[in-house]
Order: structure tokens, then sequence, then C-alpha cells
């Protein structure tokens, strides 16, 4: 075995048994051009951490989506607001693998979540307003300060504040759990505005305590640079696929990086410097699933908490 594959393979292991052994999180990100095989590396990922059931597996939901490409022995248990109805293009087809529940709050996704299943989450179909906002939010405001927002009324934005929510709960946890989060620029975006810059404070706190906490993240962007540099502070370990930009600390050759075949990616460790490339199966076409969240009258009283913004303040 040659000193390069001992290098990888040890790297891999610390971002998935190595955590285990060490009882501590992981923060990775990974990286690549559209097609470099990003997607199907999480889930290689996803299909190891889920196997032995370990630890709780949170997968991040989106209207268009892939985790019904994880190995055909996943189960899923598929958490959607209890004011929306969701529906799933082709959905014969993948309904024997999942069941779903919907939830009132954040708090109950976290309560109901199986370590021997998926547990891919939805955010309501709904935006997140100041005024219908969850009390997880409202204890994020009033720690950092943020009175001057709310009275601007810049809260009125998407449904992206329900992850920084998400977030504050994991952290309660005294268990291992994971979160798989594509497109990780939509909550940790470089140069973010309003609200969002505000909560990129709290979200890079949150990923400080992961470690000890023994919670992981695993992000996925197109480009490193997309993502806010005080979040890039916190990545432990940066996977890069064809198509990707290194970070400005890296000791990789960006060209090599940028020109990697693809079913290969390089694996580096910021701490250490330590970096190997390694390779990964192919999954085939991944092809993608549409889901469809749409709102329904509620017929009962939804337990989001009813803030006022001057009380807040």
């Amino acid at each position: 075995m040659s000193l390069k594959t001992i290098f990888a393979e040890e790297l891999l292991w610390k971002i998935t048994d190595g955590k285990h052994e060490f009882q501590q999180g992981v923060t990775a990100l990974l990286s690549g051009g559209m097609g470099s095989g990003k997607t199907t590396l999480l889930l290689h990922l996803l299909d190891y951490l889920y196997a032995d059931g370990r630890e709780v597996v949170f997968w991040r939901g989106r209207e268009i989506d892939q985790w019904h490409h994880a190995d055909h022995r996943v189960e899923f248990r598929i958490f959607h607001h209890v004011d929306d109805r969701i529906q799933f293009e082709a959905d014969s087809e993948i309904k024997q693998y999942y069941e779903l529940y919907p939830y009132k709050t954040i708090r109950e996704i976290i309560r109901n979540a199986d370590s021997e299943m998926v547990n891919v989450v939805y955010p309501p179909s709904a935006d997140w307003r100041a005024e219908y906002s969850d009390q997880n939010l409202v204890t994020i405001y009033k720690e950092y300060k943020q009175a001057r927002i709310l009275a601007a009324n810049e809260l009125n934005t998407t449904r992206h504040a329900f992850w920084y929510s998400f977030i504050y709960e994991m952290l309660k946890l005294k268990s291992f759990a994971s979160l798989f989060f594509d497109e990780f620029d939509d909550i940790a975006e470089r140069y973010a505005k309003g609200y969002k810059y505000y909560m990129l404070n709290f979200l890079m706190n949150a990923l400080r305590y992961f470690r000890q906490r023994k919670l992981s993240l695993y992000g996925a962007t197109q480009v490193v640079t997309d993502i806010d540099s005080r979040i890039l502070g916190k990545m432990m370990f940066y996977l890069y696929m064809a198509g990707s930009k290194v970070h400005r600390d890296s000791i990789l050759d960006p060209k090599k990086v940028k020109f990697a075949e693809l079913g290969h990616a390089f694996i580096e460790e910021k701490n250490t410097g330590t970096w190997a490339k390694f390779s990964f199966p192919d999954r085939g076409i991944i092809t993608t699933l549409l889901v469809t969240l749409r709102g329904i009258q509620s017929t009962e009283d939804d337990d989001f908490e009813m803030v006022e913004v001057e009380g807040v303040m």
C-alpha cells in the first residue's frame, strides 16, 4: 500500500469512524464544480455514517433533492411542517423507503429523529417572519442584540432562517449527530447582508462547539470562496473535487485541484496541513427528485410563539 493511500485512508477515517473513537464531532466542507461528484461523495459519507446506527443523521431537504440515491437499504423519515402537504415526483418508485412525519416545532424533529433511518428535514414552505418566529430565533436575536434589525423589519426573509434555529436546537443534543447540508452557501454565504450577516456570527460560534458536543457538519458548495470567511475558519477538513478553488491557506496546488479527474478528490486537514488524493466509486447518473411543498390551512393552533418586536428590543 502506498504512502498516499495510507494518508487518504487516515484522513477519511478521521471524518467517519475516527470521531467516534476520539469522542468528538467534525466539520467538513466539500466543494467542486457542477458534475464533479459533490453529491455522490456526500451520499457515500451518508451511507457510511448511517450504516451502523451510532449517530442520528440529518439531511437538508430541498425542492430539488437527491437523497433517494442513498444506499437501497436506507430508510428515510421525512419531516415536513404540519401546515404543508409534501409530494414527490415518481413517488411510486420510492414510497416504500420513507415515512412522513409532520412537525410543529424543531424540537419535535430532534426528539423524534431515528438513528436507524436517515432523517430528511424540510423547512416550512412559508417564509419565516419576525412576528411568527420560533423561540430559538428570538433567543439568538437577544443574545446577539440585534434590536436594530428587528426594528427595521429586515427579517421578512426566506426559509433559510429555519436552519439557524435547527442548528441551535442541535447544540442541545447529548449524543452523536450529523447534518448533511448541500448548497451550504444558502446559510453561510460570503457578503451576506441584513439579518443573515449577523446570524453568521451565531453560526460561527455554533460550529466552534460542534466538535466537543459530538456534532458534525458535512456541507457542500460549488466554490469555497462562496462561504463567509468566519465560517471557513471553523472548518476542520476540506474535500476538493474538479473545478474547485482551494482556500487561501491551503498548501495544495490549485491547478491540480481544479483539473482533478472525475471520481477523484483531495482531502485536506486544515490544522495539520496533511492532505491526500483519493478516489470514490461512481453511483451512476444522479437524477434529481422534484419535491413540492404546498401550504394548507391549519386547523390547529400553531406552537410557534407570537413575538412582539418591541418586546424583544
